[in-house]
Formats: structure tokens, C-alpha cells, sequence
């Protein structure tokens, strides 16, 4: 059976990182930070940016061997320093292994022990049903949903927000 694992990015896993997320059935499900067409530009220019951050907190993911998409904490400040919002994605030929699910498992593992989170929130288009289920199989609450929330591809989605505590707490 295969692995998954949280793999450091570096700057030779640039253009299967590109391949691999240059897809528009990923980028419709992302904010509008991931770029379609993502060019190998902008794989360099990620993940040379994230590579740089010591404690690390962006990774790729890796299945067995293979690099098969990307995974990360993005903290927040001020009074919400605490906080962190996960953004994942996994590449077309690897969905539905249960991949994305396991590297969150992952994440929250980091998320809550090494950089002593208290709450790890995410942002899911209401549309966006697989993604909202391995949240919850993960142990997140769904805090609601804000009704056309977000604007993504010219068209107002609904924004559904979860988030979960650090159990350990």
C-alpha cells in the first residue's frame, strides 16, 4: 500500500508541480491566488517562495513516490495568530485514493503540535461537495455557509466555512 507524506518542496520539483496543477478542474475549486494556466514560472516562483520559511508549513504531496499535489498552513496575525487557514489540492489522476484526506490528518498533526495552533479554519465553494466531506471526515465543524461569499470565474459561489480545534487543548 502506498504512503502519503508531506514532502519539501524544492525548486527540481517545479515542473511536475506545474503539470501536475495545471489543470482548470483544480484552479475552479481554488482561490484565485492559483493560477490557470499554472506555468512552470509560477511552480518556481510558489514554491522558491515557501521553501524559504523555516518552520516550513507548505508542502507537496507525496503518494508512494510520486509528487501528487500541495498542501498548507497559511497563518494569520494579530489577535488571530493562533489561526491558520488550510488549502490543499490534489492532481486529477490521484483523486478519489483518499490522498487528500490523509495528508490533512497529516497537517493537523504539524499544525497542532509543532506550531501550537489553536484553530485551523477552510474555505470551501458550496458546490464543492467532495471537498467539504473529507473536511468532516477529518473532524471539522462546518461553522455555516455565506451566501455568495466569494466571486470566482466571473459568478458569485457560496462561501462554506469550516473549521476544527486543536484537540489537544
Amino acid at each position: 500500500m502506498k504512503v502519503v507524506k508531506l514532502h519539501n518542496l524544492q525548486v527540481s520539483d517545479a515542473q511536475l508541480f506545474a503539470d501536475l496543477a495545471n489543470d482548470s478542474r483544480i484552479s475552479q475549486n481554488t482561490s484565485d491566488r492559483f493560477p490557470q494556466p499554472y506555468t512552470f514560472s509560477d511552480a518556481e516562483t510558489f514554491i522558491k517562495r515557501f521553501s524559504l520559511q523555516n518552520p516550513c508549513s507548505v508542502f507537496g504531496i507525496q503518494y508512494g513516490t510520486d509528487l501528487v499535489g500541495g498542501i498548507g498552513l497559511h497563518f494569520r496575525d494579530d489577535i488571530y495568530c493562533k489561526t491558520a487557514e488550510l488549502g490543499y489540492w490534489v492532481g486529477l489522476d490521484f483523486w478519489g485514493k483518499g490522498i487528500a484526506s490523509e495528508a490533512i490528518r497529516l497537517i493537523l498533526d504539524l499544525g497542532f503540535s509543532k506550531f501550537d495552533l489553536q484553530v485551523v479554519v477552510a474555505h470551501v465553494f458550496g458546490r464543492n461537495m467532495v471537498s467539504q466531506h473529507v473536511l468532516k471526515k477529518n473532524g471539522f465543524t462546518c461553522l455555516g455557509t455565506i451566501p455568495n461569499g466569494a466571486f470566482k470565474l466571473g459568478k458569485y459561489e457560496d462561501d462554506v466555512i469550516f473549521f476544527k480545534e486543536n484537540p489537544n487543548r
